[in-house]
């Protein structure tokens, strides 16, 4: 019973998740198509706020218009809405009321699939999945070729630095692109959308996170891409933005001033001049602040050189950490690196059994509840037969056993009543207990591992989350429902035996001969279990599962995620 309830409570859920309509469905073959669009983009008193906030309005009556082939920049303080254009244009997100059109088009009459083929997008964090660097420029575009993939690299300024690589294009960017620098991610980005060859390019503060060689390179790479195309860029340092066509000033979801340049320059009392002076001030800020940085991290370091040197001989036997890094971490050498390699070792469990040593005490209080309802079973047999043979007594004495009997069934009941959810718990707490000793252990040694070891595909944060989450919890059986199982039948089974044996010894050995043949049964069982088990994590590897890994990127790329489905 307890496994169809669990059952029925994970398939409400699932078939709930399955069953759901979207409002916006990206898999959807209705909506028009058109031959091709030319890029002109109106938003029309846009009212809107997100779903999480609806108390807190993002636009209130928001209009703007971009026409085909120019660049518009938004600029504004933060949390004005520039990005909220973005993600409505993508649409991301419907508005409460007013239209996003294209071409004269409300975005709702098109095909989803279709016209987000039209548009790219590079973010401020660019979205690289754990494959090579062609794969992922290549997701920008269904079937492209190698040429194709490395023609955009090259008008994206990254085909320089993928040559340098060990395997070139071939060579694995690693998790969230862990092995390339932001620069380089945001190149590989920005080769992607070239592949894709998009009508309108979003620019969602492509190079507001790098440093400022890095923003010069991508800076030339997005100046290539905008040509011919509508381009909307949301800007966080307004120096990117002199050259667009049009700058729109957002303040508190409100369109307030709109131009060039060198117009709205003229006004110096209009909102982008006040913009430019505040960045202005916050630079020359932010400048004698890292000068002051700089100089106390100079002194920072001469004291630790000097507490170095004052050290003894004996200083060879420690770990100096002049940085603030944490203290109690092994330093292990290279060939513990190779770990992952060797085979899984087996677990004794006196080492599982010693992590429970804290809940001795409810282990034992669970243990005699446990034994006491497993006794119950053998005992309602000798109750059962002493009620039968009550049946054959004069009345007299029938009426006194029955009424005798029944007390004792009341009794007995009452007893099982209570024990086995006394049992439950207690198992359940030393279990609970330890689940949580073993993730933070777990999760005290992975935060302390070397950079290589998260560089492992067996050691990536899926793989890691699972260790932490379902393998955590598997361990739980030991202690938990298992134990206690282990417990009550062992009880049941002793106290069982000792009833037959005191009854009929004769008897009682032929069935005993029977229970080897039941061990072996239970054991082809669980073979047989642990079989299809290993079976089908080879056919269906979860941690690999392309599902597991973009589903992290779903609303930011968006855009690939219906090819990468169809690939794969």
């Amino acid at each position: 019973m307890k496994a169809f309830a669990g059952g029925q409570a994970a398939a409400y859920k699932m078939f709930e998740t399955i069953n759901r309509a979207p409002e916006i469905d990206a898999y959807s073959t209705t909506g028009r198509k058109l031959e091709d669009i030319r890029g002109e983009i109106e938003f029309r008193d846009v009212h809107f706020s997100y779903p999480t906030r609806p108390d807190e309005p993002i636009f209130r009556g928001f209009s703007l218009a971009i026409p085909s082939g120019t660049t518009i920049a938004l600029v504004g303080q933060s949390g004005s809405g520039k990005s909220t254009v973005i993600s409505l244009i993508e649409r991301f997100y419907d508005p409460q009321l007013g239209d996003v059109l294209i071409d004269g088009v409300n975005l709702k009459e098109f095909q989803l699939r279709w016209i987000r083929s039209k548009i790219g997008l590079v973010s401020q964090e660019p979205v690289l999945f754990a494959a090579s660097i062609k794969e992922n420029i290549a997701y920008g575009k269904a079937s492209a070729t190698d040429q194709e993939v490395r023609a955009a690299a090259e008008l994206a300024n990254a085909a320089k630095f993928i040559d340098k690589m060990p395997q070139g294009f071939d060579t694995s960017v690693g998790e969230h692109g862990t092995q390339l620098s932001g620069g380089q991610k945001q190149r590989i980005a920005i080769a992607r959308a070239i592949l894709k060859d998009p009508r309108i390019l979003l620019l969602d503060e492509a190079t507001s996170a790098l440093d400022a060689e890095s923003e010069r390179i991508v800076q030339e790479a997005l100046d290539r891409v905008m040509s011919n195309r509508t381009t909307v860029i949301v800007a966080h340092r307004l120096s990117t933005v002199r050259n667009a066509d049009t700058i729109a000033v957002i303040h508190q979801g409100t369109l307030v001033e709109k131009g060039p340049h060198n117009e709205l320059l003229r006004d110096p009392e209009g909102a982008y001049s006040q913009l430019i002076k505040l960045q202005e001030a916050n630079q020359q800020n932010n400048r004698k602040g890292d000068g002051n940085a700089r100089l106390g991290k100079q002194m920072s370091m001469n004291k630790s050189a000097s507490r170095r040197l004052s050290r003894d001989n004996s200083s060879h036997h420690s770990f100096s950490v002049p940085f603030g890094m944490p203290l109690g971490i092994e330093i292990q050498d290279g060939s513990s690196n190779k770990l992952c390699d060797e085979m899984p070792q087996e677990v004794p469990l006196s080492r599982l059994a010693s992590l429970n040593k804290p809940e001795i005490p409810v282990l034992v209080l669970g243990s005699i509840a446990s034994v006491i309802s497993g006794v119950i079973f053998p005992i309602f047999a000798i109750l059962l037969s002493n009620v039968i043979k009550a049946f054959y007594e004069p009345p007299h004495l029938l009426r006194r056993d029955s009424q005798f009997w029944a007390s004792m069934f009341l009794v007995f009941g009452a007893v099982y009543f209570l024990s086995l959810p006394v049992s439950s718990y207690l198992f359940s707490i030393a279990g609970c207990r330890l689940i949580r000793r073993i993730r933070l252990m777990t999760f005290e040694k992975v935060v302390n591992m070397e950079v290589e070891w998260f560089d492992h595909p067996e050691n990536s944060s899926g793989a890691i989350g699972a260790r932490l989450s379902a393998d955590a919890a598997k361990v739980r059986g030991l202690v938990g429902d298992a134990l206690q199982l282990v417990v009550q039948n062992s009880s049941t089974l002793v106290a069982g035996l000792v009833i037959a044996f005191v009854s009929n010894w004769e008897l009682s050995l032929i069935i005993l001969a029977l229970i080897p043949l039941i061990g072996l049964n239970g054991w082809i069982q669980m073979k047989f279990i642990q079989g299809f088990s290993a079976d089908s994590k080879v056919c269906c590897p979860v941690l690999n599962c392309p599902c597991l890994r973009f589903i992290v990127y779903c609303r930011i790329g968006s855009d690939f995620i219906l090819f990468i489905c169809e690939c794969r």
